[in-house]
């Protein structure tokens, strides 16, 4: 748990250094990589779709995302970074990257990549 808080108050810290609150950089980081239905983005989230419009919204005028109609539904849409969102996602993470470096600089050679290793594991059975 401390190296959770830890990790989630420097996210955070650079988060609000971009006007920007944890869960929209939590969205941005979803985004990266797929285009996701409203209501996916909101489970994902872990909130209701009503907030996702807000942060969609919000995100919208900086114009890091871009909202179009969902093809296989009329009424859905579906929520996908624009050009300068993946440049802004990615400038996010490389902060993220430099912000967490000094808590791998202790470990050995082989350490980092069994680290990554297992971390890749953790998340593939999250995303399950």
């Amino acid at each position: 748990m401390t190296l959770s808080f830890e990790v989630i108050g420097r996210i955070g810290r650079i988060a609000a250094a971009q006007d920007m609150s944890l869960t929209q950089v939590r969205m941005l980081g979803i985004l990266t990589d797929r285009r996701l239905r409203m209501a996916e983005l909101a489970a994902m989230l872990g909130t209701d779709r009503s907030s996702v419009s807000g942060l969609i919204a919000r995100a919208e005028r900086r114009d890091l995302v871009v909202r179009e109609p969902a093809p296989e539904d009329r009424r859905g849409f579906t929520v996908t970074l624009t050009a300068e969102g993946q440049r802004f996602a990615a400038m996010l993470a490389h902060q993220v990257d430099e912000e967490l470096a000094p808590f791998l600089a202790s470990l050995g050679p082989d350490d980092g990549g069994n680290l990554t290793g297992m971390l890749e594991r953790i998340v593939a059975t999250i995303q399950r």
